[in-house]
């Protein structure tokens, strides 16, 4: 993948194209300058050459130093777009790796309490280090086709090492004296 990455980054929109005529304008200048008559300095202008260069230009020299430049910031640029591109990838592929660590690491277990709802609600604690308790389903035990809202996020404590007590359940009231079958699904490291 990495590769198919790379040529994706350095194909993007006109950084081949930059890069080429950035090329080609040095290739210009050089032959350009390739093709004036350069004398030596104490050369005589006569109807073959223009004379002694001139003090600080080369023939050309110029219009190649410009060229060259050009072609550096072409390729230098190219390079930060790659490098850039690159690394933005690198961090995302790390951030989904610690993501998916992390799902990896977290543990899952599932009670099921039969009682009465009450205020405060002792129940079973799981082997897990519980950082979230849900009630996903909860239905009269008598009476298995009667839904209580499932899906209800609970606020709890830990009683002692075996217990944890469920303080209050969303969406639940206490008074009601049936069994109800609760399913909890308790979330922890």
């Amino acid at each position: 993948m990495a590769s198919c990455l790379k040529r994706a980054v350095l194909t993007a929109g006109d950084r081949p194209a930059r890069v080429n005529a950035a090329a080609a304008a040095v290739q210009s200048a050089v032959a350009a300058a390739q093709n004036a008559v350069q004398p030596h300095a104490g050369a005589k202008q006569n109807k073959w050459n223009g004379g002694p260069l001139k003090h600080g230009t080369l023939a050309g020299g110029d219009s190649i130093m410009d060229a060259l430049r050009a072609l550096g910031q072409a390729v230098g640029g190219l390079a930060k777009e790659v490098s850039d591109a690159l690394g933005e990838a690198a961090r995302k592929e790390r951030e989904a790796a610690d993501e998916l660590e992390a799902l990896q690491q977290a543990k899952v277990a599932i009670g099921i309490v039969y009682q009465p709802y009450t205020e405060p609600m002792n129940i079973p604690a799981p082997d897990i280090s519980v950082a979230a308790v849900v009630c996903v389903r909860a239905v009269i035990t008598s009476a298995p086709n009667e839904f209580l809202r499932p899906g209800s996020a609970c606020d709890f404590v830990y009683h002692d090492s075996d217990t944890i007590r469920i303080r209050e359940i969303d969406g639940f009231t206490p008074g009601d004296p049936r069994t109800i079958t609760f399913t909890f699904v308790f979330v922890g490291v």
